[in-house]
């Protein structure tokens, strides 16, 4: 009989894992590339306005009091001539019109990088969280390796002592 079997199991440290704190929610939004914004408030941060006569709208309310079936080019001479004879200046309106796309899509791009940005940083909290997860499982491996080394250990000492009860008591 074998009576330091306890003495050939060694002892595996227990490591606690890290208690893992939540991500923290993004502050409220603080510039215009944070939030939804409808294309009047665009506008509006932008300094352009969105009626007016000097606006490319101007072109854009002519086209509605023609009817759709005339065709395209006969509507663009009308509404040229409209432009004209109202005196209104067609390259400024025109000018409008091209500064508004121009606007509007450096601010798209804007929130292009932006919105790459925040995925990137929050692409790099998910990396984080499993590389976390990782190591949480590895801990719980290494608890149940831990727990069958104990449990072996308690189980051989019993027996052993089961043994040496039963010789005597028999």
């Amino acid at each position: 009989m074998n009576t330091s079997v306890s003495s050939s199991v060694t002892a595996m440290p227990i490591e606690e894992s890290p208690i893992v704190q939540p991500i923290p929610q993004a502050a409220p939004a603080q510039t215009y590339t944070d939030r939804f914004m409808e294309v009047e408030d665009l506008y509006s941060a932008f300094s352009m306005r969105t009626l007016g006569t000097d606006t490319i709208y101007l072109v854009e309310d002519y086209m509605k009091t023609l009817p759709d079936s005339l065709p395209a080019e006969s509507r663009r001479t009308i509404i040229m001539k409209i432009i004209g004879a109202s005196g209104f200046d067609f390259d400024r309106l025109l000018s409008d019109g091209i500064d508004r796309v121009n606007k509007l899509n450096e601010y798209a791009g804007q929130f292009a990088q932006r919105t790459d940005d925040y995925v990137s940083r929050c692409n790099s909290a998910i990396d984080s969280l499993e590389q976390q997860m990782q190591q949480v499982h590895a801990q719980i491996e290494k608890r149940k390796a831990l727990h069958k080394q104990q449990f072996f250990a308690i189980e051989t000492e019993a027996q052993r002592l089961k043994e040496i009860l039963d010789f005597i008591t028999k």
